[in-house]
């Protein structure tokens, strides 16, 4: 009898197949999850450069629209309600001086450039060079 009883209170070394597939089933899970994390963290990061890039656009546009803007090496200057001041790259960055008025960051480089149709400026970006159109002449 007593080797009956034993033989009930057998020890259990391992895991079952069912208890193999859940935990196989939420590490999986899990690592879909993150993936999708990190997907959307990328996804953020990429719009909120491209979005920067057009409000600045979308000002300086306005500020040209309103007052008066020339180039001279590279820089915008503005002349506006007889006020002057310039817009250029400075630290990665295109800012409005005097004062340190951030319009973009994070760029490699910015130049304006007076063309014959307008006022231009390239943003270099991690060696991807852009060129929008700030004003037009009329």
């Amino acid at each position: 009898m007593q080797k009956a009883g034993s033989m009930m209170k057998s020890k259990r070394n391992g895991f079952t197949l069912i208890e193999a597939l859940l935990s196989l089933y939420v590490s999986l899970l899990v690592s879909m999850l993150a993936f999708v994390l990190i997907l959307s963290v990328y996804h953020m990061y990429t719009s909120r450069q491209t979005i920067q890039i057009e409000v600045a656009i979308l000002q300086l546009r306005q500020r040209c629209a309103l007052a008066t803007c020339h180039v001279q090496e590279g820089i915008l200057i503005i002349d506006m309600n007889h006020e002057t001041y310039q817009i250029g790259y400075d630290k990665h960055r295109l800012v409005k001086q005097p004062g340190y008025e951030i319009w973009m960051e994070n760029i490699d480089g910015a130049t304006f450039q007076k063309q014959e149709k307008g006022i231009y400026l390239t943003i270099d970006l991690q060696g991807n060079k852009q060129t929008y159109q700030i004003y037009e002449w009329v």
